[in-house]
């Protein structure tokens, strides 16, 4: 297999790509409702794990509440965005059906943010805390500003309206490498979120062999691993990127899109 030489990135690649987006999340599901009910963390006989749909002013409650945090980000970063950026290079369907794809795919992801985003929003504004103070805040914040307005634009460009060939031709390479910088923000944001929380259950005095260590670990090596496979699929250049030519017009130049 030659980088680049090819409409879609090696089959084998893209299927372990696609499975390896899973494991962060079958590893956090995993991490929040197993992992973190040992020992007893914060306050002896405190429990923060398991994911509450109800918010009461119970400590087990609300961190189990606050759980759903990491959980729908790990979905819509690390699952959803990782299978969107794919699409285009992964998928054997005709052209507009893996737009699609990649359309509904990238909404679900931030549909899952925002809810992310409004379950520590609800928990920090009940328990007092205070908000946007840590690196993985700042992160967090920034790739979800970013990811909505990449998104908002991505519609307008190549869903409704749709501007001129030339427009969207000049504006695609944009949106390729703009989206894989937000891609990396997202996961950056995941691996600080998941230090901040192992900081918060004290697991610093815990052995090394403990769950929350183990977990924390494995989570954060998937994604790194899947970032890999992300990147490596952007690299594989399609027939249709290819047909994107540079004519010289009047000694300035014009961007001719077939």
């Amino acid at each position: 297999f030659k980088m680049g030489s090819a409409e879609r990135a090696h089959p084998i690649i893209s299927v372990v790509t696609y499975l390896l987006a899973f494991a962060p999340f079958v590893l956090i599901a995993w991490w929040l409702t197993v992992a973190l009910m040992y020992p007893d963390n914060v306050k002896p006989g405190t429990n923060l794990a398991g994911l509450a749909l109800q918010w009461n002013s119970t400590t087990e409650k609300t961190w189990q509440f606050w759980n759903w945090h990491p959980m729908l980000m790990t979905t819509g970063f690390g699952l959803l965005a990782s299978h969107a950026i794919i699409s285009f290079k992964a998928l054997p369907f005709s052209h507009e059906l893996k737009k699609a794809i990649h359309a509904i795919t990238h909404i679900a992801a931030f549909t899952c943010a925002c809810v992310g985003l409004a379950c520590v929003t609800i928990y920090k504004n009940a328990s007092g805390n205070n908000h946007l103070y840590t690196t993985h805040a700042w992160l967090g914040i920034g790739a979800f500003a970013l990811y909505g307005l990449q998104m908002l634009l991505g519609l307008f460009f190549f869903v409704f309206p749709k501007p001129a060939q030339r427009i969207r031709a000049a504006f695609l390479p944009i949106h390729s490498f703009a989206g894989i910088g937000i891609y990396f923000c997202g996961l950056a944001s995941l691996i600080t979120g998941i230090l901040d929380k192992i900081l918060i259950a004290g697991a610093l005095t815990y052995t090394p062999l403990n769950p929350i260590w183990r977990g924390a670990n494995f989570y954060m090596m998937t994604l790194g691993f899947t970032m890999f496979g992300v990147l490596w699929h952007t690299r594989a250049r399609s027939k249709r990127d290819e047909d994107v030519k540079y004519t010289a017009i009047n000694a300035v130049g014009a961007l001719e899109y077939n």
